[in-house]
């Protein structure tokens, strides 16, 4: 049967039907199974169908296809004519019983708020003017700007459903609240140091029930601060990675533990501090182990960074260390003292695999901040009469 006068067709044992009545701009015509070759060529009966019989049975077989297409679409707007946002935000929840539970509990409450501002709407009469009044109606009560995007994430991802689900044709454009611009907070090099010497100090005097965890403390800190390298990047390192005698480490994914952020891979150069430590470290590993963060049976000790985070946050308190986050403070270490030793922006973005410039340069300000503290401490003693006339 010719494709070019008539919409049907063979493939892999079954007759098709391009349904050109159906087909949106810019796209293919869908494509619906009509029968099987056996179908088509004989009756139920098991005698053979003429090619004149066989070509009315394919244009009945594509009528009942083409009406049942019809009254599954007029189900379908009759249901987008009338389902509305309660109904639909308890469909999603219904459909995403897998999410965690606090998960859950944030969508419940961003979706009861949304609609306590605009009311239980119709989908289709959902625009993105509701998106304004529902953020205004937060900052009417005094939310955080973060706090404010968090709940309009869980607005919008309730709506990507409901367009994938077809009970919408798009999802309105929501404008978030501009987060405020916050410069980063870092550890100086005193005190990445003196954190260092706590740490070695606690290996020496532990006993050895503790002793493990502050060596990968130690292990994670002379990685993060002398490379600058991601929480992620330190605690998924396969060993074989770490390539001593060319003075560099592989930043690559490791499935199925863990892919770089907007998947850039890179090169991480290793500094001399860096690999003195890691000589001694990689001397006295097991034969078992192969990350850097290594559980001690070859899969990595941390499958989440919050137990790291918490860690250092403990040690900067203990140390009177006040600001930095607990892990990404020593990644910000890194770009603060590259740029204030000159080293140029784009040099600094690249070792780093920022996103974009502006986050490079955003360590510009905070190592000024560095500096003026740095001349501020500079005081003259009691008995210093030096002056601009003095000799």
């Amino acid at each position: 049967m010719s494709r070019g006068k008539i919409p049907f067709f063979q493939e892999r044992g079954n007759y098709y039907a391009r349904l050109y009545e159906f087909q949106e701009a810019g796209k293919r015509a869908p494509i619906a199974k009509l029968c099987s070759e056996e179908e088509a060529l004989q009756f139920p009966n098991g005698r053979k169908r003429t090619e004149q019989q066989q070509m009315v049975f394919l244009q009945e077989r594509l009528r009942v296809v083409r009406q049942e297409r019809l009254e599954a679409e007029e189900k379908r707007r009759e249901a987008k004519a009338s389902l509305r946002w309660r109904q639909l935000v308890q469909l999603y929840l219904d459909d995403h019983t897998q999410q965690a539970e606090i998960t859950q509990k944030i969508v419940a409450i961003a979706a009861a708020r949304f609609y306590e501002v605009v009311g239980d709407l119709e989908m289709e009469e959902i625009r993105s003017h509701h998106g304004h009044l529902f953020v205004k109606s937060l900052q009417a009560e005094r939310l955080s700007p973060a706090t404010i995007r968090s709940y309009l994430r869980h607005i919008k991802a309730v709506l990507n459903w409901a367009v994938e689900m077809e009970f919408i044709d798009k999802v309105p454009r929501f404008k978030p609240p501009a987060l405020p611009k916050l410069e980063p907070k870092v550890y100086s090099a005193d005190g990445v140091q003196l954190m260092e010497d706590h740490l070695r100090n606690l290996i020496s005097n532990s006993t050895q029930l503790y002793k493990a965890d502050y060596e990968m403390h130690l292990r994670a800190l002379m990685l993060m601060s002398q490379t600058g390298c991601r929480v992620g990047e330190c605690m998924f390192l396969p060993l074989d990675r770490i390539h001593l005698a060319g003075g560099f480490i592989e930043v690559k994914q490791t499935p199925p533990y863990w892919k770089p952020k907007w998947l850039k891979e890179g090169i991480l150069p290793v500094t001399d501090k860096l690999r003195g430590f890691l000589e001694e470290d990689l001397a006295v590993r097991d034969q078992d182990e192969r990350f850097y963060l290594d559980s001690g049976n070859g899969t990595p000790r941390y499958r989440d960074h919050t137990t790291l985070n918490h860690a250092f946050k403990k040690y900067q308190r203990r140390l009177g260390i006040v600001g930095p986050k607990g892990n990404h403070g020593f990644r910000a270490s890194v770009a603060t003292q590259l740029l204030g030793q000159g080293v140029d922006s784009l040099l600094v973005k690249q070792l780093l695999r920022h996103s974009s410039l502006s986050v490079t340069e955003a360590y510009i300000a905070t190592d000024h901040k560095l500096l003026k503290s740095a001349v501020e401490k500079m005081k003259p003693s009691a008995n210093d009469n030096s002056g601009p006339h003095s000799e």
